[in-house]
């Protein structure tokens, strides 16, 4: 069957190495201190990113060239990474189901808005996410260990075994249309799986702004949202986008990935954690700076909120040496085989007559580099032939001053 991994942008670069948390409790009842909660959204965008490095890992390889054995391990790692993912959720939800919701927003279009501590479960995590992850991660163990079963008996063979897993993953792809999710560490790192997300418009950004904060102490943030008319994982027209990642106080976090409408949960270490619902985005080009003085989590209430206030001003970078950010996407995001690719890269901020390099690696043997500057909006395009059904490309882009991004796509 043609062009049946749906990718439809799987974007890759490592990670900021992290330390794995031990705080996820299955007992938690939800009616723990406001220290616990912020625990809970911190290991959060951990889970999260080791979700997305397995299901990375899971979709990347080539697995005529794995063992039995080397498939499992990657099956494995998916599941159970997505059963912690799924877990860190729950325990969230249990938090937001009990929270009175005391401040809600103002106004949507104030300067200055309140916003809860902990959020209702309307403005949370989302238990659409949730039952999409977990039911998406329960299949997938259930047909592995059936597949495994009918090898041990002999009913089927290693090659069909290999066959059959490599059509599991196509299938869970393709039942996975509807979820994003995505991890983006405080350098720019990005790991992107499901739906491209943003990278189509020009970038946006905002700045972390913690009054009373560590200046450079580390802020977790997560936003999550929907698309389509229902919020409900049984809806064909709903997806489900989550992505979280590290930055710092006076850092900043890639906008051009979320969405309007979205709610953006930011997490100052050592602070009270607040979430921006209903997010309204800055125009293109914009730098947007959220300032908020939360409490200590010692002294903070699961019951109160504070303000956050912004103000935008453009984007300026005047080198190349300044760019924060790199972005890409592949157009089209799902080509056929034969069908040619084009890849597109946008600094962040933008910036005029700056080399991106590109380096495309494909399964077929093909491979090719070039050197493109940037336009006027510091974008620059690098164009790639198409390829027989199933042929995986990774395109590895550089900026001069050593920001880097990878796609990989899949006729």
């Amino acid at each position: 069957m043609k062009n049946l991994i749906k990718y439809s942008g799987l974007f890759f670069l490592l990670l900021l190495s992290v330390n794995g948390c031990d705080l996820i409790k299955s007992d938690d009842d939800g009616n723990g201190t406001v220290t616990d909660y912020a625990d809970l959204l911190v290991d959060l965008s951990f889970t999260n990113e080791d979700f997305v490095q397995a299901t990375h890992d899971l979709l990347s390889e080539n697995f005529d060239d794995l063992t039995i054995a080397e498939i499992n391990t990657l099956f494995n790692n998916f599941t159970r990474a997505g059963e912690d993912f799924v877990s860190n959720l729950e325990i969230i939800e249990k938090y937001q189901e009990n929270s009175a919701g005391n401040y809600e927003v103002k106004s949507a279009a104030a300067v200055c808005t309140a916003y809860d501590v902990v959020p209702t479960l309307d403005n949370g995590v989302g238990v659409g996410l949730t039952k999409s992850v977990g039911d998406l991660i329960s299949e997938t163990k259930g047909d592995v260990k059936k597949l495994q079963e009918m090898l041990d008996k002999g009913e089927i063979d290693e090659n069909q075994y290999k066959s059959a897993t490599d059509e599991l993953r196509k299938k869970k792809l393709l039942k996975a249309a509807g979820l994003t999710v995505g991890s983006i560490a405080g350098t720019g790192a990005a790991i992107v799986t499901g739906a491209i997300v943003g990278t189509a418009t020009l970038p946006a950004i905002a700045t972390i702004a913690v009054v009373g904060g560590v200046v450079g102490g580390t802020v977790t943030w997560f936003s999550n949202w929907y698309s389509g008319a229902n919020k409900s994982a049984a809806e064909d027209e709903s997806k489900m986008s989550f992505i979280s990642g590290t930055t710092t106080n006076g850092g900043t976090i890639p906008l051009n990935y979320l969405k309007e409408g979205s709610n953006l949960t930011i997490i100052p270490e050592g602070m009270a954690p607040i979430t921006i619902s209903n997010l309204k985005l800055p125009t293109a080009g914009m730098n947007r700076t959220f300032e908020f003085a939360p409490n200590e989590l010692g002294s903070a209430s699961k019951e109160e909120g504070y303000e956050v206030c912004y103000f935008d001003e453009p984007m300026v970078a005047a080198t190349c040496d300044e760019i924060m950010f790199v972005t890409a996407y592949p157009s089209p995001a799902n080509p056929s085989p034969g069908q040619d690719v084009t890849v597109y890269a946008t600094t962040v901020p933008p910036v005029s007559n700056c080399s991106i390099h590109f380096s495309i690696v494909g399964t077929d043997g093909y491979s090719n580099s070039q050197d493109v500057q940037t336009n006027s909006q510091g974008t620059a395009s690098f164009s790639i032939p198409g390829a027989v059904d199933e042929t995986v490309d990774k395109v590895t882009i550089t900026t001069s001053n050593g920001k880097t991004y990878s796609i990989t796509y899949v006729f």
